[in-house]
């Protein structure tokens, strides 16, 4: 679970992000990004009953995408408000999986790990 400073929660944060971010597609999830009003960066995790009907897998999508948000999110450079919409491809796609399009993302979004700084 992500602190709760670093979720972004209010619907009004998160229209306003979909009305001036930018979208990068990846086959399994979308993720809509702008540079944060704080200096730290927030997230939400975005899993509508469109991609399953089970609550169940809904859950274990927002967990898996979520873990991968937690080793990422303090780590962007300037910081970002961040909203990812799973697909239905997510449904099938392993944790291993999950996790590399995430860091093609990530890469994607910091411009080639240009402003992206790894922790060891």
């Amino acid at each position: 679970m992500l602190v709760r400073a670093h979720r972004l929660r209010a619907s009004a944060e998160i229209k306003a992000l979909y009305q001036q971010g930018r979208s990068v597609n990846q086959p399994l999830f979308r993720v809509v990004y702008a540079p944060a009003k704080q200096s730290f960066s927030r997230a939400t995790v975005i899993v509508s009953k469109r991609v399953s009907v089970k609550a169940v897998i809904r859950n274990r999508i927002k967990r898996q995408l979520r873990v991968q948000l937690k080793k990422t999110l303090s780590q962007f450079v300037p910081p970002l408000d961040l909203a990812i919409i799973a697909k239905v491809s997510c449904v099938k796609a392993t944790s291993q999986a999950i996790a590399r399009a995430w860091q093609l993302t990530v890469q994607n979004i910091c411009g080639y790990k240009q402003f992206y700084k790894r922790s060891r």
